[in-house]
């Protein structure tokens, strides 16, 4: 069964409501107003409760004690079935305010109850990773309006479109994919019975309020009615999809078990067991159906693995480089945001901008400078004594002199990838000497060269990266390795940021953007800000890109391996896109398709075998499932039309016994028996050629093996 929320069904407040009667209170779809009132007025609410999510932010969590003045009831809470979508009699709650706890505590129990206690319940619902941590405690505080039966097995799950907005351990904990006999569901199909529905509420938002409970009682039970008289065709249909579908799952699962050999095959098999008889107590254990994280080294883990190396004497570099070179990975990156802000400045800035700006000039100026003189100690002299005077390469030009000329020369002239440095205008025109605080008489533009120097943001750095290719593998190398190392970290401590950014960008649009762009009452300020924040982030995300390539661009030069260059690859303006995850990452060939490479690196090395066999475990575990499932899913499928055939069958013997014993008494009754007869055994006739087809191409199948 599945739970969800529609908020489109609300109900105006009515002034008086004394003369209204009710005709069938509690006897639909809908629970009884006056006993569904005692129980929330009794039930504990979770306003003055701690409601910190253990998970991402939820709008049902965040939301569910808000209420509107104007509105008596803010939306519906219904439970429906996950294979079929029909409406649970007696499972559908009014929320007074959002979509709070206690309300879907009622429609579950509720709907639970209409089951024989023999089966075992499957419940799936949006937040279920934060619903279900304190579900049995709530139950015991109102007793005299809800219990479970006795030895009911429930097992929970969250439907495949909202686990992906979920942590990452989330979606092997909740999947449906991972549930025993679960089946291949979605767990969304409320969803999909939501906008008929939503046609009525304009009409049934004014009426009194027992006119539109009967109202929405009368749609939902035309919905399954509906569904009723064309479950037959939809289930065969569904039956020779899956059909298709597990002959190919079962074709991969048999290939991979090939590929890991018969002790993996075995052992895995055995731990799968182990782990699905171990999720009803503790659904952490699912956890082994997916990878565990290893974040790749940063640049702060580079350095102190170098620190480390020299104090051992195994660096074969100068004591001191690796925190040398990070202080200068750390002043370029300064550099890039002096830069950024300079252009987001402009060259018509504000006074107070433009002497803020002259400030970190001169604060970074000074930090460059000293990281000029400390050179010295830890790059080797060369034979024309020019020690800082870096070749061409990549475009950089030469830089005259190890301190003052070095300002003149030009920085990166622009490289061949998206995210390079754009040049200023104006950057080779020369200005008197200024004061250390910028005269407001000046033109901005005046400011970004003093003395005919580049601005500090501009300047390079006497890195061995600066040097070249050549001496980078001639006298350079052992602190070029270093510096490699460093780059490395940087890169991906830049990829990890992209990564938060991007996810971050992702958030707001789907959180804030779109909720303000579908909901009139946002005023117009309130959707600018969205749409800023959004820009802002857009602008870190750039940031960040350039500093990755950055730091690409010198592992070049230093000789990093292909191998490498493989896994730090170009960054293009389409890896920075957020694509909607896949309903079924495990369809076949679709497992991480729409993810670009930089989602791809945050792992250790795929040349560990350690992580090599869990990666190929857990692709085999989550092959078993996706084979698992759709064997499931034949064989409810299978069952279904004859359950649906024996239900047929069932109702035309009935109306035959009614149409028989009202024949003589009243005629009028056994015509109308008669006629509800020959509609059953017209559908019965239906279902019982479909099963007759599922059952003959199951011969052919028990032929063939």
């Amino acid at each position: 069964m599945v739970a969800d929320g529609n908020f489109k069904q609300d109900h105006l407040a009515m002034k008086y409501d004394n003369d209204d009667v009710s005709l069938s209170d509690g006897l639909g779809y809908m629970v009884s107003r006056k006993e569904f009132s005692r129980y929330i007025d009794s039930a504990p609410s979770q306003t003055n409760q701690s409601t910190t999510s253990t998970c991402h932010e939820h709008r049902a969590v965040l939301q569910q004690n808000r209420a509107q003045g104007h509105l008596d009831v803010t939306g519906i809470g219904a439970v429906a079935c996950g294979r079929h979508g029909c409406f649970y009699p007696n499972s559908v709650v009014n929320f007074r305010k959002g979509e709070g706890q206690r309300y879907i505590n009622y429609a579950f129990v509720n709907a639970i109850n209409h089951i024989p206690r023999s089966l075992d319940v499957l419940i799936l619902y949006d937040v279920m990773c934060q619903y279900w941590l304190n579900f049995m405690s709530r139950l015991t505080d109102v007793t005299e309006f809800l219990s479970l039966p006795d030895g009911m097995n429930i097992k929970t799950g969250i439907g495949l479109f909202h686990v992906h907005g979920h942590r990452k351990e989330c979606f092997a904990r909740y999947a449906p994919t991972f549930i025993v006999g679960a089946g291949m569901i979605d767990g969304e199909i409320l969803e999909t019975l939501w906008n008929p529905l939503n046609h009525i509420a304009p009409s049934a938002r004014a009426m009194v309020w027992y006119h539109r409970q009967e109202y929405i009682d009368k749609h939902m039970g035309d919905s399954n009615w509906l569904k009723c008289i064309g479950i037959v065709q939809a289930l065969y249909k569904k039956w020779k999809g899956a059909v298709e579908q597990v002959s190919i799952a079962e074709a991969d699962f048999k290939a991979l078990c090939e590929s890991v050999g018969e002790a993996s095959t075995s052992e895995w098999t055995t731990l799968e067991k182990e782990l699905q008889s171990q999720r009803a107590s503790d659904v952490t254990v699912m956890d082994k159906f997916d990878i565990v994280d290893r974040d790749a080294p940063g640049q702060a883990d580079m350095t102190n693995l170098w620190i480390r190396k020299e104090h051992e004497g195994s660096a074969g570099s100068p004591t001191g480089s690796a925190a040398w070179i990070a202080r200068g990975l750390s002043i370029s990156e300064r550099q890039f945001l002096l830069a950024k802000d300079v252009r987001k400045a402009g060259h018509n800035a504000a006074v107070d901008v433009q002497n803020a700006i002259y400030d970190r000039r001169t604060k970074l100026q000074q930090e460059i400078d000293d990281f000029y003189r400390d050179s010295t100690v830890y790059l080797p002299p060369f034979d024309d004594d020019a020690l800082l005077r870096p070749e061409l390469v990549d475009g950089w030009e030469n830089i005259a002199t190890p301190l003052e000329a070095r300002r003149a020369s030009s920085m990166d002239s622009g490289a061949e990838e998206d995210f390079d440095e754009e040049e200023d205008e104006g950057d080779d025109e020369g200005n008197e000497q200024h004061a250390t605080r910028a005269p407001e008489h000046l033109d901005f533009d005046d400011m970004i060269t003093i003395d005919n120097a580049l601005p500090a943001e501009k300047q390079k750095l006497p890195l061995p990266s600066s040097h070249g290719a050549t001496k980078c593998a001639g006298r350079l190398q052992h602190i070029a390795a270093v510096e490699l190392s460093l780059r490395k970290g940087q890169a991906n401590d830049a990829l990890h940021s992209l990564r938060l950014a991007i996810g971050q960008k992702s958030f707001t649009y789907h959180k804030r953007i779109r909720k303000a762009t579908t909901n009139s009452s946002l005023n117009y300020s309130k959707r600018l800000r969205s749409h800023k924040d959004a820009q802002m982030l857009q602008l870190s995300i750039d940031q960040f890109a350039k500093i990755y390539m950055h730091a690409r661009k010198a592992m070049v030069v230093l000789g990093a391996s292909e191998a490498n260059l493989s896994t730090f690859q170009i960054l293009k303006k389409e890896h920075l896109g957020v694509s909607t995850a896949v309903i079924d990452p495990n369809a076949r060939g679709q497992r991480n398709e729409a993810l670009p490479w930089i989602w791809q690196v945050h792992h250790a090395s795929s040349d560990d075998p350690t992580w090599l066999r869990e990666l190929y475990r857990v692709n085999w575990l989550r092959a078993k499932s996706r084979r698992d499932r759709w064997v499931e899913e034949v064989e409810l499928l299978s069952s279904e039309l004859g359950w649906t055939k024996n239900y047929y069958h069932y109702q035309a013997e009935m109306w035959r016994v009614r149409a028989h014993n009202a024949a003589a008494t009243t005629p009028n009754l056994a015509f109308y028996a008669r006629k509800q007869m020959v509609t059953w055994s017209i559908l019965e006739s239906r279902a019982d050629a479909a099963v007759s087809l599922v059952a003959r191409h199951v011969a052919i199948v028990s032929l063939q093996h």
